[in-house]
């Protein structure tokens, strides 16, 4: 039985994969800042909303939502397909739900905002995305999550 299959929408890079991700899978994107891993993430979430009606979440633990947003307008991303299809957390609202202690479990809250997003509207993709600062869920001593294109429905 195949796997049903997340599209990236990248000119041949789903035909490399077979068609696309594996639902389900989680994909680790790594490279020095710079080198458009969040406009990667980014781009597949918004694709995904655009064509097949997908409710997306992302994970920002370094960037701000509002500089996420600005920074994916100003490579021209559809911002308003974007705002109504792509529901974005930054560390700043994960540190404000957990009152700013490194020593409460932060998965559990991503764990709580996706699992609440699923009951409502989504999420059938999500993403998460993280540089290199020392900031936020971090210094907590869980695990940081990977970056994760595709998540099951």
């Amino acid at each position: 039985m195949e796997l049903p299959r997340v599209k990236s929408r990248i000119d041949g890079f789903d035909d490399v994969l077979g068609g696309g991700i594996p639902r389900g899978s989680v994909v680790l994107v790594t490279g020095l800042p710079g080198t458009m891993k969040s406009s990667l993430g980014w781009s597949i979430l918004l694709n995904n909303a655009k064509d097949d009606g997908a409710k997306c979440l992302y994970v920002s633990l370094e960037q701000t939502k509002p500089s996420l947003e600005n920074q994916m307008a100003a490579m021209g991303f559809d911002m308003e397909v974007a705002r109504r299809s792509i529901h974005s957390l930054d560390v700043g609202t994960i540190q404000k739900e957990l009152g700013r202690s490194a020593t409460k479990p932060w998965m559990d809250f991503l764990r709580r905002t996706s699992s609440q997003s699923s009951r409502t509207a989504g999420p059938s993709c999500s993403t998460s995305s993280s540089g290199s600062g020392t900031s936020g869920p971090r210094r907590s001593s869980s695990r940081r999550p990977p970056r994760s294109p595709c998540s099951p429905p």
